[in-house]
């Protein structure tokens, strides 16, 4: 799951909710309720900032409001999720469940390059749907040392249920940051252009998992980096 995609989609949720709705939301993306319209138009230009072809990497980040035509939505929810979040409005048959979610599928695997063929599946969404709101992200970058085909080699991996499957798994010898501090084990693997690279954190102890994602805050990434 993708934090941006979740702040996306909240976002966009937020722009058109008033009172203890738009309250809550609020205090779940930290946002005071008079700094929202100033918050929409910077999340808005982080998200622009970021889509588009860079040195090294690419990243795609789309939005779309799929909507029920037949209901009667609020001019500026519409044209702040345009504007902010380049989420144009497209009207949708929800009263064809099925037919509706082959829609957004087809949008999203158009908007990842193939990589989620399938976002909601059969039964998601029903006739009372009115409205998806919808954030799609692919990145595509070359690795500052590209690992070998070749060097994939079968190993086995560990389940959350102490079961070992046995898996490919690539094999590089390069230079890359490294951190382990009893508890963790953090590797670092930068792209080309060394602008963006990807954090690997794995647990010491093969039931470590649940203990590292609730200590994933903002501080401790910053320490570990």
């Amino acid at each position: 799951l993708s934090p941006l995609s979740i702040s996306a989609v909240l976002s966009m949720t937020m722009s058109g909710a008033a009172g203890e709705t738009a309250a809550e939301l609020g205090e779940v993306l930290r946002v005071d309720g008079d700094a929202q319209d100033s918050y929409h138009e910077h999340f808005g230009g982080l998200m622009q900032d970021l889509d588009g072809r860079f040195d090294g990497y690419e990243i795609n980040v789309a939005n779309q409001l799929f909507v029920d035509g037949a209901a009667n939505w609020n001019d500026d929810f519409i044209a702040l999720n345009e504007q902010h979040y380049g989420a144009p409005l497209r009207e949708t048959d929800f009263s064809e469940p099925e037919g509706a979610r082959k829609e957004i599928n087809r949008w999203v695997k158009q908007e990842t390059s193939g990589m989620i063929p399938e976002l909601l599946e059969p039964n998601q969404l029903d006739t009372t749907t009115a409205i998806v709101l919808a954030n799609a992200i692919y990145f595509q970058g070359d690795w500052a040392e590209a690992f070998d085909p070749d060097d994939t080699q079968p190993k086995d991996f560990t389940n959350l249920d102490g079961s070992q499957t046995r898996i490919d798994m690539m094999h590089v010898t390069a230079d890359a940051g490294y951190l382990e501090d009893g508890t963790v084990q953090i590797g670092r693997l930068p792209y080309q252009g060394d602008e963006t690279s990807i954090y690997i954190v794995l647990p010491t102890a093969e039931d470590g998992l649940e203990e590292i994602e609730k200590s994933l805050t903002v501080e401790q990434l910053a320490a570990w980096d």
